[in-house]
């Protein structure tokens, strides 16, 4: 089965030394390689998405792994998946 692709535009908070918080905007093409529950739901159903960027440039590289990283550091209810 082929994945689908789709354009998504976020904005991941990331924090300063100085511990002011900005916003950094990322627009790429993604893969969605998950979805649970993997059957379609009553319109309330909420799911679970796990996606794969695919061609991320070393910028966007750099913004998403300090938000994981700040994430999983300081957030106590952070899970790694």
């Amino acid at each position: 089965e082929l994945f689908s692709r789709l354009q998504v535009a976020m904005e991941l908070p990331i924090t300063e030394r100085s511990g002011d918080v900005r916003m950094e905007r990322i627009e790429a093409t993604v893969a969605v390689v998950r979805i649970d529950p993997d059957e379609e739901g009553p319109e309330d159903t909420e799911y679970d998405v796990a996606l794969a960027f695919t061609l991320p440039t070393p910028a966007q590289e750099r913004v998403i792994g300090t938000f994981l990283l700040q994430t999983l550091l300081f957030d106590p209810e952070a899970e790694l998946l």
